[in-house]
């Protein structure tokens, strides 16, 4: 199944969810027309209001629609009838309809159309407004608060496929402050969230349905944005100060999937204790750093041979880059992280059948951080064609390695580093720019690994000798089956290893 969407659509559709009109003020009026100046960034053909009306304290809107179009396709979303109720009390209540229908029109490459009709749905939903014209604060509640795929047709054919996603529990407030820019901030959280998928590829009949759910979601975000910038210029949107940090953490989790291809099933189910992530970009750096703990995955069923059992103590990743050219080096960071990942002894039986080999947990993890210069805005839509046309989009000017561990069949590799580089002199290292600095490590079981895998007739004896001699070349023994190795690179291109020269 191919469904897609434009860039444009997808906020849309995301603006949707998180009641993108979240804009407001002491009187009904005087909200209603925040809302109206914040949906502005959808352009003048891209609302259409059908009525407003006061009576009393409560100001109706009827007939709120938003559409987006471009070569790709169209978005249409409509909000049905809002509320802005003043209650005596310098407070507005807003109130919105319980489904806002989308539909989502795409043409791909052939030529051929397909159209999703998506439903944004709640229940019990209050959003009390308090504050100023220039600062105001949001309460949210709702019991339940989801999206959900209605129907799928692609090329005019309908497609049997069902999703939702739903929130449980909502609580969390949202505040906006207007100056020079204006300032979003949002702290959400939901006691569960509840993700189902039922889709049957019209092609094969392959179908696919999976069931999840979320504990003790928290979702925060702080944005700054342009006021009042010109819809046609929203490609540029970073150049004219927009920045995001947003992060969300959850509590466990378990999802169930199983796949029937022409009655062949296959099962898998997954657990995890929790998670983080974090994430932020302007124009000048995106960071991003994430990490899930106690993961469990297993599977069954269909062409797998026999049941897999898969356990990871902690995942994460991280990165963190400048974005725009820099005049002098600018931070960078980069790590990932696999801790204690098990499998079942099956697994282990297809490379060790005789058991020689320690089944203990792997872990691999490496963390660097340095200094580089770039030589372009990467976000700037004017500078993408010499972006792409450019060998090298910059250059590195230092590297550290914080940590490095690679713990597998009883052997532990660890290390650190810290280099500099001078990318003047590309001669000395043809190629590339000179290093100077030092590189440590550390091993232990290596020897034993080694004469495991020969007689385990894996690798021949010779291939073992080769690699013996390189490192004797490189590390010196500092205890039973314990190696040391310390890379020297100096000024003048010299690389030495434990204090004699190889080069």
């Amino acid at each position: 199944m191919k469904v897609s969407s434009s860039t444009s659509g997808i906020a849309l559709v995301a603006g949707l969810v998180a009641g993108s009109a979240a804009f407001a003020d002491v009187t009904a009026q005087d909200v209603w027309n925040d809302w109206k100046e914040s949906l502005a960034i959808y352009g003048q053909n891209g609302i259409t209001i059908g009525s407003e009306t006061m009576s009393g304290n409560v100001l109706t809107v009827s007939g709120l629609t938003l559409s987006l179009s471009d070569d790709q396709g169209s978005v249409h979303g409509e909000l049905g009838e809002m509320t802005f109720t003043e209650n005596g009390d310098g407070t507005v209540t807003v109130g919105m309809a319980s489904e806002m229908p989308v539909t989502v029109e795409t043409v791909d490459e052939m030529g051929q159309t397909g159209t999703v009709e998506l439903a944004v749905r709640q229940t019990g939903m209050t959003m009390l407004v308090s504050g100023d014209p220039g600062a105001m604060t949001y309460e949210i509640a709702a019991a339940r608060y989801g999206v959900y795929l209605d129907s799928v047709t692609e090329a005019g054919e309908a497609v049997d496929a069902e999703a939702s996603f739903v929130l449980n529990g909502v609580s969390g407030s949202y505040t906006t402050t207007d100056g020079e820019m204006r300032d979003v901030s949002y702290d959400l959280r939901a006691a569960s969230a509840d993700v189902v998928m039922d889709v049957t590829d019209p092609t094969n009949g392959t179908n696919v349905q999976m069931a999840g759910q979320i504990s003790d979601l928290g979702m925060n975000a702080d944005v700054t944005m342009p006021i009042g910038l010109d819809p046609e210029m929203s490609d540029q949107i970073f150049q004219h100060g927009l920045s995001v940090s947003a992060g969300y953490v959850f509590g466990p989790s378990n999802s169930l999937v199983n796949v029937d291809e022409a009655g062949m099933v296959t099962s898998a189910t997954a657990t995890a204790a929790g998670g983080t992530m974090s994430f932020a970009v302007d124009e000048d750096h995106l960071a991003y750093d994430s990490s899930v703990t106690a993961v469990a995955i297993s599977m069954t069923g269909g062409q797998i041979p026999f049941p897999v059992d898969i356990g990871i103590g902690e995942y994460g990743a991280k990165l963190e880059v400048p974005l725009s050219q820099t005049e002098e080096p600018a931070p960078f960071a980069a790590g990932l992280t696999i801790a204690d990942l098990t499998v079942s002894d099956m697994i282990w039986m297809m490379g060790d059948p005789t058991g020689a080999l320690p089944h203990d947990p792997i872990t691999a993890k490496i963390d660097l951080s340095g200094t580089v210069k770039m030589f372009f805005d990467f976000l700037d839509p004017a500078q993408a064609e010499a972006v792409a046309a450019s060998e090298i989009p910059g250059e590195v000017h230092s590297l550290t390695l914080n940590d490095l561990e690679l713990s597998a069949v009883g052997a532990l590799v660890t290390g650190t580093g810290d280099m500099t580089f001078d990318n003047t002199d590309m001669t000395t290292f043809p190629g590339f720019p000179r290093p100077e600095g030092e590189i440590n490590l550390a091993a232990k079981g290596l020897n034993g690994l080694m004469d495991k895998l020969v007689s385990m007739g894996l690798v021949p004896e010779d291939q073992i000798m080769g690699a013996r001699m390189m490192m004797s070349m490189f590390a010196v023994m500092v205890g039973e089956d314990e190696l040391n190795s310390k890379l020297e690179f100096t000024a003048d291109g010299q690389v030495l290893a434990n204090g004699q020269r190889i080069k």
